[in-house]
């Protein structure tokens, strides 16, 4: 089931600065995607059974989820994405 959430979590906020209409906002779109390739990335050598290259524990996956998870709520509060209400928005469902 976590691998289910994480493998779709990544198109989703990958593609969300285009489903939220917050494309033009260069900042926080970049915020987005790079959120989306860290999880891709950190998904695909997870030693579970959704890791394709399993090295890296399964508790220091979910720490990492814990802290992208922290980071998504600090980023909602820098400039520019706490003046942009949708991409705020995201990043608060984000975290």
């Amino acid at each position: 089931m976590h691998g289910f959430t994480d493998y779709s979590y990544v198109p989703l906020t990958f593609l969300a600065p285009v489903l939220a209409k917050f494309e033009n906002d260069k900042a926080s779109a970049s915020i987005c995607r790079l959120f989306a390739a860290t999880v891709l990335g950190y998904s695909l050598i997870t030693d579970a059974k959704w890791g394709v290259v399993k090295l890296l524990p399964y508790k220091v996956h979910a720490a990492l989820d814990l802290l992208l998870g922290v980071l998504a709520f600090v980023a909602a509060a820098v400039p520019p994405v706490s003046r942009n209400k949708k991409a705020f928005n995201t990043l608060m469902l984000m975290s």
